[in-house]
């Protein structure tokens, strides 16, 4: 398994403008952050980073995009066992 510095920063960045609500600066960050977790099988990093966005896109009234990654982020957290 690859190194998960990188996403855990993106990850750190990432929440600390979501609670500010800043979703233009905090999407990237955790598009990148959940790219590089598939990419490298860290599976928690894939569970946290498709709960958050999928959250952000509800909070955006993007229903289809945020149901989507919330469900996988559910299957992958169930397979988990958390």
């Amino acid at each position: 398994m690859a190194s998960v510095a990188w996403p855990r920063r993106c990850f750190i960045w990432a929440m600390a403008y979501l609670v500010r609500q800043d979703f233009v600066r905090a999407v990237p960050l955790l598009t990148e952050a959940l790219t590089h977790s598939r990419q490298s099988e860290w599976t928690p990093g894939t569970v946290l980073g498709s709960m958050l966005l999928g959250m952000v896109h509800v909070e955006r009234r993007e229903m289809n995009q945020g149901r989507s990654l919330l469900e996988e982020g559910l299957a992958l957290a169930e397979a988990l066992g958390n």
